[in-house]
């Protein structure tokens, strides 16, 4: 018998996972485990926020088996990672999501705990990586290679052969041309068009894109 599967994190990321979620042969997320003690006792959509990430530890004695990071902002994308990490110490698998509506070649790799959300494609050849997002609409091209824990937000292009490095964020709107490589951890602005590589920890603003350095957080 299948066990639970519990979503990291209850903003609005998770509310488009539940429903990706449900399109997958009834694949129903059984609760949510969320940083803000607040929303404790709340409901999205229907799932139970039924306590804060220092449950993690003990979901798999409770019946858990699986998870799905259900962060998606623009800072949080290292969250993520030690999301995701901390859940698999924890004795748990990611779940893989899949809208139904997501087009995904049969030649393209889909590596666990990745999630396409609706209407994405994911053409020939190219590879998602582990927690990799390629969020509602986006597009990556054949041959391209989506990092570990990257984000391609809604309506994004990378076309082909473009390379995209861990934990870089691609953001809305944006067009990321063939064969350019967004370096690890840098980030594409909202509707920037990259002609040429972004270096690790840089960011790309504009048409045509150009380079600046990442304000401090």
């Amino acid at each position: 018998m299948q066990g639970k599967c519990v979503i990291l994190g209850g903003g609005g990321h998770a509310k488009v996972l539940i429903e990706c979620m449900r399109t997958q042969d009834g694949i129903q997320p059984d609760g949510i485990l969320e940083q803000d003690e607040t929303l404790v006792g709340k409901t999205v959509l229907g799932v139970k926020i039924m306590g804060c990430d220092d449950m993690l530890e003990d979901l798999k004695e409770a019946g858990y088996d699986t998870f799905v990071v259900g962060v998606g902002q623009i800072r949080a994308t290292p969250f993520r990672k030690v999301l995701f990490d901390k859940a698999v110490s924890s004795g748990l698998t990611p779940l893989t999501v899949r809208h139904g509506s997501a087009i995904v070649s049969p030649t393209a790799l889909v590596e666990d705990g990745a999630q396409l959300l609706p209407g994405c494609i994911v053409n020939a050849q190219a590879r998602i990586g582990r927690g990799g997002v390629i969020n509602t609409h986006a597009v990556v091209e054949h041959d391209c290679e989506i990092g570990e824990f990257a984000f391609v937000a809604p309506n994004a292009t990378v076309l082909g052969a473009a390379i995209i490095a861990p934990g870089a964020f691609v953001g809305a709107g944006a067009v990321v041309f063939q064969g350019v490589r967004v370096g690890e951890n840098a980030v594409v602005a909202a509707g920037a068009v990259v002609r040429h590589d972004i270096p690790a920890g840089g960011l790309a603003v504009g048409v045509p894109a150009t380079i600046k350095s990442r304000p401090v957080e």
